[in-house]
């Protein structure tokens, strides 16, 4: 019974070993007994990126007869909850990114939401085209996924529809090759970049984190440019007057601080070399 379970799911190791091969270092390096345990109950593998401090998506593999299809997904409440930290103005430069590498992917790629059950397969409920994913239709996925895991009662066609809660299943892109390793690996290479900005999202703690350590940089800054006024001032470089100037211009003129502090060095540097 044991070899019969390990050769059912064994044909997945191989495929995984064709992903790690095509993705350079995003996937994360497995055992085959690990690829092996990665494979649910509905013969398709679910490769976590991330822990619990890092909510990333996953690597969702599906190997059939016909072909074998591989999607970035997001199946968990803190994993879509941290893909949505994409639309704040903190990640401004990944939400450019990641709609500009989604546009190079071609008709084969898909943007898919599922509803998952307990004791069912997923069902598909939405299907676009990857490459039109953009800001207002990755905001409206993500509003329909909370809505499905609430469940209650909407209005459908002008009636009153109760939905059971579900566990929304978001593929986020969605390819699907022949059993042809070639192919497979051309078309998973090309979700690299995709994948490369979406586990670049910053968790809430790591901006907070950001954001503590920012004003203690600029108040270093001020600090070490106050020293070199009074080291200026010291050794008879300027005026009492001009040290005050100099000092009002740093606050006042947030935009001249990088031409000030050259200024300073400028003028402390002859001291600094000493004699020739």
């Amino acid at each position: 019974m044991g070899r019969a379970f390990m050769a059912w799911r064994s044909k997945y190791v191989d495929w995984y070993r064709e992903t790690e091969r095509s993705l350079e270092g995003l996937a994360p390096r497995l055992e085959d007994r690990e690829v092996v345990d990665a494979v649910e109950a509905h013969d398709e593998a679910n490769i976590r990126l991330g822990g619990e401090e890092r909510p990333s998506p996953s690597l969702h593999l599906k190997v059939r007869d016909e072909g074998v299809t591989i999607a970035v997904r997001y199946d968990s409440k803190k994993s879509l909850d941290h893909l949505a930290r994409i639309l704040d103005e903190v990640h401004s430069e990944q939400r450019r990114s990641l709609f500009e590498n989604v546009k190079s992917l071609d008709a084969r790629y898909q943007t898919r939401l599922y509803a998952g059950a307990a004791d069912d397969r997923p069902e598909l409920t939405r299907s676009y085209l990857a490459g039109r994913l953009d800001e207002q239709l990755l905001s409206r996925l993500l509003e329909e996924a909370g809505s499905m895991r609430k469940g209650g009662t909407t209005v459908e066609y002008g009636r009153s529809v109760y939905r059971q809660p579900r566990s929304p299943l978001l593929h986020l892109a969605e390819v699907s090759t022949p059993l042809d390793p070639a192919a497979y690996r051309d078309a998973a290479s090309r979700l690299g970049p995709l994948l490369g900005v979406l586990l670049d999202i910053k968790t809430q703690r790591e901006i907070i984190k950001e954001r503590l350590e920012r004003p203690r940089v600029k108040a270093n800054r001020y600090r070490d440019y106050v020293e070199a006024l009074n080291r200026a001032r010291r050794e008879g470089l300027i005026s009492a007057e001009r040290r005050r100037d100099l000092d009002r211009l740093w606050r006042d003129s947030p935009s001249d601080r990088d031409s000030l502090m050259a200024e300073l060095d400028a003028l402390l540097s002859p001291r600094d070399q000493g004699p020739k």
